[in-house]
C-alpha cells in the first residue's frame, strides 16, 4: 500500500521539482552569460531574484496542495485505503519540498558559478 500511496504523490512532488529544475536551468544561464560578460553584480543578482521567484511560486502550492490534499488524492483515484498512507505521505511534504526544491534550483546555478572559463 506505501508503494500506491508513493505513486499517488510522485506527479506531486515532480510538478515542484520541474519548477525548481525549470528557474535554476533558466537563472544558470543568465548567470553563466553574465560572468561571461564579467558582471559579477548582475550575475548574483540573479541568483538572489531566482530563489524570490521560486519562493514565491512554491509557497503558494504548498498551500493549495496541502489544504486540498484529500481532494487531490481523490481525483487521482486513492481508495480508502491508500487513502491513509498517501495523505500521511503528502502531509509530510511541506518539510520535504522546502529543502528538497532550493537544493535544486541551487545546483544549477552552483554549475553556472563553477564552470571554467574561457
Amino acid at each position: 500500500m506505501a508503494i500506491a500511496a508513493i505513486t499517488l504523490i510522485m506527479p506531486i512532488m515532480m510538478v515542484f521539482l520541474a519548477i525548481a529544475t525549470m528557474i535554476g536551468i533558466g537563472s544558470a544561464s543568465i548567470i553563466s552569460r553574465a560572468l561571461g560578460a564579467g558582471d559579477q553584480k548582475k550575475a548574483i543578482s540573479t541568483m538572489a531574484n531566482a530563489y524570490l521567484l521560486n519562493l514565491t511560486i512554491v509557497i503558494p502550492l504548498i498551500a493549495i496542495v496541502y489544504i486540498f490534499k484529500d481532494k487531490i488524492l481523490s481525483l487521482f483515484g486513492a481508495n480508502e485505503i491508500v487513502f491513509r498512507y498517501a495523505s500521511d505521505y503528502l502531509s509530510n511534504k511541506p518539510v520535504i519540498y522546502s529543502t528538497l526544491d532550493p537544493s535544486f534550483l541551487f545546483l544549477w546555478e552552483l554549475m553556472a558559478f563553477l564552470r571554467p572559463g574561457p
